[in-house]
This record gives C-alpha cells, sequence and structure tokens, in this order.
C-alpha cells in the first residue's frame, strides 16, 4: 500500500513514518529560533482567534501576494503576520546553515550541500558559519570550490545573488 504523507511524499509500506518528535529532534536547531515570547505575534493571534469566535474567518492569499494585506471573510483587512527577524549574528553556526539551505537560491544550496558532503580536507562548522554570514550581510551566492594544489575544499561567497532567486 502506499499513502501520502501531508507533504505529498510518497510512503511505501514498511518505511518508516517520521513523527514531530522526530521532526523537532532533527530541526532542533531551526526550532529553538521559534521560542521565546513574541508579544506583537501574540496580539496578531489573538486577534484572529477574536474574528474567529464571531465566524469572521481569514482569508490568505486569495489574489496570491498581489493584495498588500490578508482579509477577514467579513471583508476587515487583516496585515500579514508581523515578522521580527533575528540577526544573522545571534543565530548559532548550526541554524545559519539550516538557514542558508531555506533562503539561498538553489545553485548556493546545491554548492553548500556538494560542499558539506565532500570527503577530505576542509573549513570548520565555524569557519563555514562566517562565510554564510558573509554571504547574507552582502548579498552574495554560495559557490564550493575545491583547490587540487592544496588539496582543499572551501565554501565561498561569490558574486552578487540575483534577488529574484533568493527566497528571502
Amino acid at each position: 500500500m502506499v499513502v501520502l504523507d501531508c507533504l505529498n511524499t510518497v510512503i511505501e509500506e514498511g518505511q518508516e513514518i517520521k513523527t514531530a518528535k522526530d521532526f523537532l529532534r532533527e530541526y532542533e536547531d531551526y526550532v529553538d529560533l521559534g521560542r521565546g515570547e513574541d508579544k506583537e505575534y501574540v496580539e496578531w493571534y489573538r486577534s484572529i482567534v477574536e474574528h474567529a469566535e464571531k465566524r469572521e474567518f481569514p482569508i490568505a492569499f486569495e489574489e496570491f501576494f498581489d493584495a498588500d494585506h490578508w482579509r477577514f471573510s467579513n471583508g476587515e483587512a487583516l496585515h500579514y503576520p508581523p515578522f521580527t527577524p533575528a540577526s544573522i549574528d545571534q543565530l548559532n553556526d548550526n541554524q545559519i546553515i539550516f538557514l542558508a539551505k531555506c533562503v539561498f537560491d538553489e545553485g548556493s544550496v546545491d554548492e553548500l550541500n556538494d560542499f558539506l558532503k565532500s570527503d577530505g580536507p576542509k573549513s570548520t562548522i565555524p569557519e563555514i558559519a562566517e562565510v554564510i554570514r558573509k554571504a547574507f550581510r552582502e548579498k552574495k551566492c554560495l559557490i564550493c570550490h575545491y583547490d587540487s594544489f592544496e588539496n582543499y575544499t572551501d565554501l565561498i561567497a561569490w558574486d552578487d545573488a540575483d534577488p529574484s532567486k533568493m527566497r528571502w
């Protein structure tokens, strides 16, 4: 029997199914970014609950990104959720590497993954994280570079990123 999970991933019979606890364990550094107080978001969410109690439900992406806000079913504007980004300097090394995989362009993510999987001598995790922070600050792409003379693989912040391909 074949079933689909919520991400439309095919799961074959006998294949291990990951639970929410597995996700929390596997992505602990990422999950930690969401911990703490966020009063602005709590107020935004409270407003949604209050509307829902009156059977006024949020409608999101009806205009598919063309609108400057969402709306409730009664027509009242619902502004986008507040977003308080953490500074890239506040993220630990594993968090910054994970974030890079989520927001950099596909080519940069491929380069980063190739670099992380490469054998042989290469930069340390803190050095990798600093390269990624530099790429974020300077809006650069990432490339995996192998120096055959030194027999060393390096990750480099390279060239200006194409803003249309970045997911930030």
